[in-house]
């Protein structure tokens, strides 16, 4: 009866799709209520640059989820579950994703997964190839992300031009900061970098 009861718990935690999300700091500031009034249900996240959060959620047919100690408990999913089942889902969304490219700028589109390519620095590595060299990133918004060469100053004009033209003020907005990938570590790129 035992090995049953572990069968049909394990099922359980198999059925549920576990998706990476990425969220910017006022995502936090959104959660401080929550994390006051009961800290197992402050959803689970990790610190990838200055401004953006790694998150990961369930979908329970009419939202997402955050996924929180409470309720990776209630769908029986380890931290262990979460991470590498979220990684592998959002590394098969990132292969569909629609490359728009322009001379200068190059667009990643993908609905709701689009950011999540800050986990995957061998998808930056291919567009670097692509485009003929390093290239500076925006994840300006969970459904597409801007891109330029680093070391063209026009190209990278252009890009700060694009991401001052945006505004940020839509809820999945989330960063106006530059980065690039230095092998698989993320390093912001300063304006006055970018400018010389």
């Amino acid at each position: 009866m035992l090995s049953y009861i572990k069968k049909q718990l394990n099922r359980k935690s198999a059925d549920v799709v576990i998706y990476p999300r990425i969220k910017n700091r006022k995502y936090l500031k959104e959660l401080e209520p929550i994390h006051k009034q009961s800290p197992d249900s402050m959803p689970f996240y990790k610190v990838l640059t200055h401004d953006l959060l790694l998150t990961f959620a369930i979908d329970d047919g009419e939202n997402y989820l955050s996924l929180s100690p409470l309720l990776m408990a209630k769908h029986n999913i380890s931290e262990e579950q979460m991470w590498d089942r979220g990684l592998d889902t959002g590394f098969a969304a990132i292969q569909n994703s629609q490359v728009i490219a322009s001379e200068a700028v190059w667009e990643i589109r993908l609905d709701e997964m689009a950011a999540c390519t800050i986990l995957y620095p061998s998808f930056w590595h291919g567009v670097e190839q692509q485009m003929g060299g390093q290239v500076v990133i925006n994840f300006t918004h969970k459904n597409f992300v801007l891109c330029a060469r680093k070391d063209n100053p026009e190209h990278l004009r252009t890009l700060i031009s694009i991401i001052n033209e945006i505004g940020f003020g839509d809820t999945h907005s989330l960063s106006p900061e530059l980065y690039t990938f230095v092998g698989d570590e993320i390093q912001r790129v300063e304006l006055r970098q970018v400018n010389n």
